[in-house]
């Protein structure tokens, strides 16, 4: 890579000149601290001189002290990535539940969470379980049904009113089937409680 050609400038100290000549943020930040380091000019007087904030100048001198050089090329405010917070099959159960149960609330995904591995994730980190987590398995009655079998709805759920679940299921209108068990005995609709 040919080397850039520049214009020839006398040396100066000057940081309103400097500022203009430096495009790198890196070489930046080594001229603003620069006469800290290596003269030990003060680094509210510099901050003066720079208009940098002294505080962060302060911060500047103290990690190059530290890091020397490598200071420069590593932000202050870098953190170490790390992968996800809840374990695979928590985020899959999260993202299962939501997509069964559209309707549950981030607290009640967050108690199932806490039921099944004693952790209660935030609401900010199941929010991003949903957007960008897994995809949701097909619940177990609808792979039973595709597969021909017999399918039950989920015990938690009323035939009364899962109409559209019990047609889905091959279920009659009324959300049961009146064809017969495997096991032989017809199917009766559920008993109805008494009112009162």
């Amino acid at each position: 890579m040919p080397i850039k050609k520049r214009p020839r400038i006398a040396p100066t100290d000057s940081w309103q000149q400097l500022a203009l000549l430096v495009e790198d943020p890196e070489q930046r930040a080594y001229e603003v601290m620069r006469t800290c380091v290596l003269f030990g000019q003060s680094p509210a007087e510099r901050a003066r001189q720079t208009g940098v904030p002294a505080r962060s100048l302060y911060r500047m001198v103290e990690r190059f002290d530290q890091l020397g050089m490598a200071s420069l090329f590593v932000p202050a405010n870098e953190t170490p990535r790390r992968g996800p917070s809840l374990s695979p099959a928590l985020r899959q159960l999260i993202v299962d539940r939501k997509a069964e149960y559209p309707a549950l609330h981030l607290r009640e995904l967050a108690q199932m969470c806490y039921v099944k591995e004693g952790r209660r994730p935030s609401p900010g980190t199941i929010q991003r379980v949903l957007a960008d987590g897994p995809t949701p398995a097909p619940p177990s009655w609808i792979c039973i049904a595709r597969a021909g079998g017999s399918a039950r709805l989920p015990p938690t759920w009323s035939a009364a009113g899962s109409r559209s679940i019990g047609r889905c299921v091959g279920g009659s209108r009324r959300g049961w089937s009146a064809s017969t068990t495997s096991r032989g005995r017809p199917n009766a609709p559920p008993a109805r409680r008494p009112s009162g």
